[in-house]
């Protein structure tokens, strides 16, 4: 998982990029993220969160493994902002590249492909972000989890 975290114009807004590759086990990355909200308040203080994600779950089928990704995320506050084909084959459509968001300022999204998703947050001229951002791997970010039990865990 990659988490940026931008303040600007006194606005927080945090960015989470998260990849699972298809021959991980999706009911252990379901559980692993009902456990990530569970155990963060992560919401309090911002302005906007995004979740982007190639996780490999096709949202537009329903079955299990994606109702309960989604009910994880809609529990939590997150409107869904691709609700189309994100990835298309001359025998296949699907919706594999995911971008959630919760917040309290007006979003403009694009769209353009598999290959590039993107969310367009305006807020305002002249502006100077600070980013900080961390890659951390999966065992890694189950450990904290582990280590600090319901505390925040900065990542």
């Amino acid at each position: 998982m990659l988490r940026v975290n931008i303040l600007t114009a006194g606005k927080r807004i945090i960015v989470d990029a998260i990849y699972r590759s298809p021959n991980s086990s999706c009911t252990e990355f379901i559980r692993d993220l009902s456990q990530f909200f569970e155990t963060q308040n992560i919401q309090k203080g911002i302005d906007a969160h995004f979740f982007m994600r190639d996780i490999n779950i096709d949202i537009l089928k329903e079955n299990e493994n994606s109702g309960k990704y989604l009910n994880i995320l809609y529990e939590n506050g997150f409107s869904s902002i691709i609700n189309g084909y994100s990835r298309v084959t001359t025998q296949t459509k699907s919706c594999l590249d995911h971008i959630f968001a919760k917040s309290k300022i007006p979003i403009h999204s694009s769209l353009t492909g598999h290959d590039l998703t993107f969310v367009e947050l305006k807020i305002g001229k002249n502006v100077q972000i600070q980013l900080n951002n961390t890659l951390i791997t999966m065992k890694c970010l189950k450990s904290c989890l582990r280590k600090h039990g319901k505390e925040f865990i900065k990542i």
